[in-house]
């Protein structure tokens, strides 16, 4: 552990903590009321129950410092138990838990007492994690000591002198990581409000490391933001047209939506500018080695034992997927997508290849399919609206679904029913023992020699009706859900998905969902408590025409009152001293 501040007569120990406050002034440290809250929280509340107080108070600021998927921004970057990290501008600790959990040693540095404070209580269990509250100028300056890795987060404390100071700690492998708004987001085009704190465009953040003498970078476009990350993509691997679709994260206040941001976004995709216009930045300075990460995917909206990260990796091999537990709880998980690949390759016969893991301790990797995916093609034809071309999309994957067949009649079973509830499904559906239930149009990638099923984690070996699994790839189908009710209650005739299947598919769906997200209170339960508030360009429309319609009854009124008084009759009733005026 550092000792180059640990000598000072301002150190508490809270748990294993050390919080060094020798950089404050005494009207620091009583300073800060709005964090009281927060404060009494963390040092009496389990950390598991921390999203229950968030959602109980329906607080922004509460969700803000105490939400986990804060943790999305950095938790796919790879940090060794032998690295030492330094973190500038840690606020209440939002990022310092899976820093903690990776590292050999954190130091934590914040301006705020208070929010030193509340860091070091909720993470007092860290024997490896020192804090130290005062002014980041002044605590970097008397500090000689070098990291593996730097982590800056937020545009205010971002400089040029910034960047020079920090430099000189930086080992010589090392890496700084560095997040921030951009300043034409697209979030902020369309009508959400900026927060105040200084943002910055990607050329604008080019010209800064370049003056500081960076020239080894990359840029990272963390989605929907930096906030509440949940996709991380990178200039090897940017989205595809329908991946970015979850634009509503406006919890602090109600902002304005002037257009489809969704359509725009693909529009932007398909015109290659979408880094221009990233909601958020995070860049890496340094080298990330042969093994660079050049896309990653948080899977944090489940119950801790499902949580897993999925990361693309480009070497000197070419590229690779691989999967990791997101908690400690999630091994389980992992190890069993191996042997579902092995269930499912057992079924599918020659029809598909299954992409198949290898494993090494807790990380399955395995290849990177090159290839069109399916839900490409679906994509395009519920776009032009053509049946024929759906029926197409649709029959490439029924026969790969029909493939996991082995009986005409479902019968339940209590493992069923743990998964999917006690549903009234009909008995003389065509079933399955072995059946992916995720197999979607994006899990297939069709190649010129064969096509591939990816993504195996969700297969289950009891029967299972396979017309579910069906009507779960339209269900989320972003794209067939736009095509008129003509075209899906054609598709949905053809396949015979009739509307009291559709309602029992929804039912078991609904149960799976359960059965996945656990118990645990996540930020999908306080968007569902909460939803953001939003004012659509038509609430200006409507007003604007309220407004025009107001208008032009004053002018009626004006012209009536007008009438009156020119009248015969209110001169006459002038003159006897009935009204005046």
């Amino acid at each position: 552990m550092s000792l180059w501040w640990s000598m000072s007569d301002k150190v508490e120990i809270i748990g294993k903590v050390k919080l060094d406050s020798s950089f404050c002034s005494a009207a620091d440290e009583q300073s800060e009321e709005r964090l009281d809250d927060l404060l009494d929280i963390v040092k009496n509340t389990d950390p598991h129950l921390y999203m229950n107080k968030v959602i109980e108070k329906g607080s922004w600021p509460l969700l803000y410092h105490l939400s986990e998927t804060r943790e999305n921004l950095i938790n796919w970057i790879p940090v060794s138990k032998n690295d030492r990290v330094l973190e500038i501008g840690a606020e209440c600790g939002a990022l310092t838990g899976v820093l903690c959990e990776k590292a050999h040693t954190v130091c934590s540095i914040d301006a705020s007492y208070k929010s030193c404070l509340v860091n070091a209580y909720r993470h007092k269990d860290y024997e490896n994690l020192e804090i130290i509250a005062g002014d980041h100028k002044e605590v970097i300056a008397s500090n000689n000591e070098s990291y593996d890795l730097i982590i800056l987060v937020g545009g205010s404390l971002l400089s040029k002198e910034m960047l020079e100071s920090v430099k000189e700690h930086i080992t010589e492998t090392g890496r700084i990581v560095i997040a921030v708004d951009n300043k034409i987001g697209l979030k902020y085009l369309a009508g959400s409000l900026p927060d105040g704190t200084a943002r910055y465009t990607k050329s604008e953040l080019e010209s800064l490391f370049v003056e500081s003498g960076f020239t080894d970078y990359s840029f990272y476009y963390p989605y929907p933001d930096m906030l509440f990350t949940n996709s991380v993509y990178s200039d090897d691997y940017l989205p595809h047209k329908g991946d970015l679709t979850e634009n509503a994260r406006n919890f602090d206040k109600c902002r304005y939506v002037f257009w489809d941001e969704s359509e725009v976004f693909d529009d932007v995709i398909d015109n290659n500018s979408f880094p221009a216009v990233s909601n958020s930045y995070l860049v890496i300075l340094g080298s990330s080695g042969d093994d660079r990460i050049i896309y990653a995917k948080e899977s944090d909206n489940r119950d801790p034992k499902y949580q897993i990260i999925t990361t693309i990796h480009s070497n000197s091999r070419g590229l690779a997927v691989k999967k990791t537990n997101r908690k400690t709880a999630g091994s389980d998980h992992i190890k069993s997508i191996c042997r579902n690949e092995n269930l499912l390759d057992s079924v599918t016969g020659d029809r598909a290849a299954v992409c198949k893991s290898v494993q090494r301790d807790d990380v399955l990797e395995t290849k990177f399919v090159e290839g069109v995916n399916l839900e490409s093609d679906f994509n395009k034809a519920c776009k032009c609206g053509s049946s024929e071309l759906i029926y197409k999309s649709v029959d490439k994957l029924y026969d790969l679904i029909r493939c996991m067949k082995t009986s005409d009649v479902f019968v339940q079973d209590d493992k069923f029913q743990t998964v999917f509830g006690n549903q009234s499904v009909p008995e003389n559906v065509e079933s399955g023992n072995v059946v992916d239930v995720d197999l979607v149009f994006s899990n297939v990638i069709q190649t010129d020699d064969k096509d591939y099923i990816i993504d195996c984690e969700w297969v289950f070996d009891f029967l299972i009706p396979l017309e579910y699994v069906l009507w779960r790839a339209l269900f989320y189908s972003r794209a067939f859900s736009e095509v008129s009710d003509q075209i899906k209650e054609n598709v949905y005739d053809r396949y015979g998905l009739s509307s009291d299947k559709r309602d029992i598919y929804l039912k078991m769906e609904e149960a799976f969902q359960r059965y996945i997200a656990g118990d645990e209170v996540k930020l999908s339960d306080y968007i569902k408590a909460y939803p953001p508030a939003i004012k659509h360009i038509d609430y200006f429309v409507a007003k604007e025409k309220e407004n025009e319609e107001l208008k032009h009854t004053n002018e009626e009124l004006r012209h009536t009152l007008d009438d009156i008084l020119n009248s015969k009759s209110w001169r006459l009733l002038k003159k006897l001293g009935i009204v005046k005026g």
